[in-house]
């Protein structure tokens, strides 16, 4: 069985609460609602170690950002309608901020089958297009890299 990522984008409004910053579709004959995903979903188990520790089975395993830190008890509406949604499916709920994000030493190195990679080209499209859209999600709304953050979880 495959495991899948859900990852959404909140801004901090100039109270000090998170907005999404997703463009939300309507709900389907489920009732599921979602976004139209920042970060193209796909199955890049070495992302997901990197983020959480989720399906870390790299030969030699990948050092998470961090373990999972729970669900943002301060989430927007809509994300915390989401997450409310996937429960009891959900599982590995976390978040970082940009800053942390950028902050992560994505230069380290890990063998990785017979070849050595760092993590910026384990995370792909994570890196290359994902974290320059938060950069200008950021500069967008006005507000710091702290005050800009992904919110995610895992299910299988």
């Amino acid at each position: 069985m495959g495991c899948d990522i859900h990852l959404f984008v909140e801004t901090k409004d100039p109270a000090g609460g998170w907005v999404s910053r997703d463009i939300w579709l309507p709900r389907d004959e489920d009732g599921i609602i979602d976004a139209e995903d920042l970060y193209e979903p796909n199955r890049n188990y070495d992302l997901f170690a990197i983020l959480a520790n989720v399906r870390n089975r790299s030969i030699d395993p990948l050092t998470p950002i961090n373990g999972p830190r729970g669900f943002p008890d301060d989430a927007s509406p809509e994300v915390r309608e989401a997450y409310e949604w996937w429960d009891p499916d959900g599982h590995s709920h976390s978040w970082f901020t940009l800053r942390e994000l950028l902050d992560f030493d994505w230069r380290k190195t890990v063998v990785n089958k017979t070849m050595e990679q760092t993590y910026r080209e384990l995370a792909g499209d994570f890196w290359t297009d994902t974290i320059p859209r938060l950069i200008d999600l950021a500069k967008q709304h006005g507000v710091s890299h702290d005050d800009t953050r992904i919110v995610f979880w895992f299910d299988n």
